[in-house]
């Protein structure tokens, strides 16, 4: 038998490193399991990762980082804000109906304390490419006038707690998820 590539190891180790937070939380998430689960030794762990939380803190990225393509690829589908933002709204649900324990992953990791100053910065600048889409958003008069932090709790509070909700396994009906947008699209919306 063939033995995996550098790329589907790794894939291994990450998908092993999910499963064990998602299942036993981070403090339960070993280097030992982890390396069992994802079938291959501790030492080749530390071929990849130099330590746990490095493990950790590379996936958690690489997961903000797909969630932001995710986000952007819906934004850059469409014209207009209003679409934009919908989009990407829908888009975040999806992430998480789609990958749930990757969800679940990255909010259990962010709330940890774990991100270096150079890794704060990554999520900064992602974060950034989503804040300017509804700064346009509020200069364009798309959304009624309101400070920013305000309008980014209104829209992510909610996207939020479903993707949550999904992430857990709780059944969506689309009705609710269309007129979850649509009453809050009513309270931001300049239109």
């Amino acid at each position: 038998m063939a033995r995996p590539k550098i790329e589907e190891k790794r894939r291994q180790i990450r998908e092993a490193a999910i499963a064990e937070v998602v299942e036993g939380g981070f403090s339960g998430a070993s280097t030992s399991k982890l390396a069992k689960r994802a079938g291959v030794s501790v030492g080749t762990l530390y071929i990849y990762f130099p330590d746990e939380d490095t493990l950790f803190r590379d996936v958690y990225l690489e997961l903000k980082a797909e969630l932001h393509a995710r986000l952007m690829e819906a934004a850059d589908a469409e014209a207009g804000s209003a679409a934009k933002l919908r989009a990407m709204w829908h888009a975040l649900r999806g992430f998480a109906v789609e990958t749930p324990q990757a969800f679940i992953f990255a909010e259990i990791i962010g709330t940890l304390n774990m991100l270096t100053g150079e890794a704060e910065a990554e999520t900064r600048a992602l974060a950034q490419d989503v804040v300017a889409i509804v700064e346009t958003a509020l200069a364009d008069g798309t959304l009624k006038p309101a400070p920013l932090p305000a309008v980014m709790a209104m829209l992510t509070g909610p996207a939020m707690h479903l993707a949550r909700n999904a992430a857990a396994g709780a059944a969506s009906d689309p009705a609710v998820i269309d007129t979850t947008f649509t009453m809050l699209w009513e309270a931001i919306a300049s239109r």
